[in-house]
């Protein structure tokens, strides 16, 4: 007798409409996870640098150098989240369709967030707000 359990069980699923378009997301893995903790860090990074600098000049390089990183990380993201959900990543048509970088990292936020206990998305929606 064969017993097959099914791991890959897509329990939760979220439908997210942007840009007119609407993405079905079940599969959420850890290097998504670990690459958006990545992600975190580098800006907690950035706000201290920018606390800590007087220097205007550098601050300005501090903060062009986050906005490439930033959004080099957001792109690689978005790419492994929508491979992994079974679509093609077309960059041509996010940059059409979004109006700015925060549209991706909240597309990325509410795929993490899908497995999620509701309470916790309610507070993690508040601490985004502010």
């Amino acid at each position: 007798m064969k017993k097959v359990i099914n791991l890959d069980d897509k329990k939760n699923i979220i439908e997210i409409v942007l840009g007119g378009d609407s993405f079905i997301i079940s599969r959420v893995v850890l290097r998504m996870r670990d690459m958006y903790a990545s992600y975190i860090k580098l800006s907690a990074d950035y706000l201290q640098q920018v606390e800590k600098e007087n220097d205007k000049e550098k601050l300005s390089e501090v903060a062009e150098e986050y906005a490439y990183k930033k959004a080099e990380m957001l792109d690689d993201m978005l790419f492994k989240l929508l491979e992994d959900n079974g679509y093609e990543y077309n960059k041509i048509w996010w940059a059409n369709h979004v109006e700015s970088y925060n549209d991706i990292e909240n597309f990325i936020v509410q795929a993490l967030m899908k497995d999620t206990d509701p309470e916790a998305q309610k507070k993690t929606a508040e601490a985004m707000k502010i």
